[in-house]
């Protein structure tokens, strides 16, 4: 139920699902993680960085969320203000996943 393609997952049943994501990323401004169920932000999570240097962090976070098991989708975004770039390591750093917790 993960589309590789797209990054979405939409799950088969119906229910309450715990979903959880981290992140290992480099970016020298304000970082915002969020999940978003069907294309709109469920929860916003602020991670701040002092400074002007673009040293690592990890950021994470989950959301509780009801999915009707057919058509909602959930996906992880990131934005950093002002525009700036992030940098998202890969290599086993970055992950999310998540369970169904109540029908």
């Amino acid at each position: 139920w993960h589309n590789t393609s797209t990054g979405v997952v939409t799950p088969t049943v119906a229910g309450y699902y715990w979903i959880w994501w981290t992140s290992l990323i480099s970016c020298t401004a304000q970082v915002i993680t969020y999940l978003r169920e069907n294309g709109s932000a469920v929860g916003l999570l602020r991670h701040t960085q002092d400074g002007a240097s673009a040293s690592q962090r990890t950021v994470h976070g989950g959301e509780l969320v009801h999915l009707n098991g057919s058509t909602d989708y959930v996906n992880v975004n990131f934005w950093a203000s002002g525009g700036q770039a992030i940098t998202i390591s890969g290599d086993g750093y970055t992950t999310w996943g998540g369970f169904l917790v109540s029908e």
